[in-house]
């Protein structure tokens, strides 16, 4: 009996125990509330100052001063230098073509003038003595070694007549067209350069209108680059250009010449040239480098994904904002702008979801 009561007493505590239980966990459920997540960025502050527009840029180099040397006669190639790669001195003789019968030719022909112009002058002597003087000088100036020189200037007619009348004018173009033609035998050097290709062996054969070679200027070089039509209007002739190769160490300073007014249908770019000197460029080397562009004054650089449809977030009393500012230009990864006060903050790099008033804190 007493057995049965101390299993009734036991039930009775469990079953106590279970509705306390259930008792305490019956409180009133409540839902958490959603709270704003407060982000730590990085920011930084605005330096305001005069910075440069600059125009990145880049080209391959091509000699500014490329000439085709043509044979306009006939003859044999008589210098052995003539050669690629071989380079002349302004006013050196690049080709010099076989030419002994037409300066023998030549010879005889002045010959004939000077015994000419001896027998003109004995006859002015007599019939116009006020003119004799002056043929006389141009006889002394005669030399069958050297260029004639130009003849007195004649204006009297009887003058003229009587100078005709000997056959002088004849005789005299037919000499200095002589001379004309025997420079065609030998191809000067118009600047300093290097026969960059020769299409023709020392001792062959050159005929009239054959292409025997190229000459290039060995310091001077062009570079075209093409600049975007929105940047055009800043550019101008005279300005300077500043490159660089991977290849070379140093800067090598040049300045633009020419600018192609016509727009590239393919790449909706325009034209523009630049002259670059230096003994170190080689034609054919790529370079890059910059155009500088003028100056502006209260900008400053910035990230250039910072930037969202002109306006840039700034951090104001732990929130960000979003202020308008002026874009003067955009690169490869930065953007130069202008419109806010020295010492501003903002953000060093974007964040994603930026919005409108967020919290933010933030370590510079």
């Amino acid at each position: 009996m007493k057995r049965k009561i101390i299993i009734v007493l036991i039930i009775g505590v469990i079953c106590g125990g279970i509705i306390f239980a259930l008792n305490s966990n019956a409180e009133e459920v409540t839902v958490n509330e959603i709270q704003k997540v407060t982000k730590l960025v990085e920011a930084s502050q605005i330096e305001v100052g005069t910075h440069q527009v600059v125009i990145p840029v880049s080209g391959q180099l091509k000699s500014a001063h490329k000439v085709d040397l043509f044979a306009e006669v006939n003859g044999l190639l008589l210098n052995a230098n003539f050669k690629a790669g071989h380079y002349f001195k302004k006013g050196e003789v690049i080709a010099q073509i076989k030419s002994d019968d037409l300066n023998s030719n030549l010879k005889a022909q002045k010959s004939g003038l000077l015994t000419l112009t001896a027998k003109l002058v004995a006859d002015l002597k007599f019939d116009f003595p006020d003119a004799a003087n002056e043929w006389d000088q141009f006889l002394d100036q005669l030399e069958i070694n050297a260029p004639i020189p130009d003849y007195p200037e004649v204006q009297d007619k009887q003058l003229k007549l009587f100078v005709a009348g000997r056959n002088f004018f004849q005789t005299y173009y037919a000499v200095k067209s002589m001379e004309a033609t025997l420079k065609k035998y030998a191809i000067i050097a118009p600047f300093d350069g290097f026969l960059s290709m020769a299409n023709i062996n020392p001792g062959s054969l050159v005929r009239g209108g054959q292409k025997i070679g190229e000459f290039n200027n060995s310091q001077l070089f062009e570079i075209k680059i093409d600049i975007p039509i929105e940047l055009s209007n800043k550019i101008k002739i005279g300005d300077q250009i500043e490159m660089k190769s991977s290849s070379l160490t140093g800067l090598f300073n040049g300045q633009i010449v020419r600018i192609n007014p016509v727009l590239d249908p393919t790449t909706q770019r325009i034209s523009v040239f630049a002259n670059i000197e230096s003994t170190f460029l080689k034609e054919g080397m790529f370079l890059t480098g910059e155009i500088a562009m003028e100056e502006v004054e209260n900008s400053f650089f910035i990230d250039r994904n910072l930037l969202k449809d002109e306006t840039l977030p700034i951090i104001q009393q732990d929130e960000l904002s979003f202020k308008k500012v002026n874009v003067i230009q955009i690169m490869e990864e930065k953007a130069l702008v202008s419109g806010l006060s020295n010492g501003t903050l903002t953000l060093k790099t974007p964040i994603k979801g930026a919005y409108e008033g967020m919290k933010v804190r933030y370590e510079l």
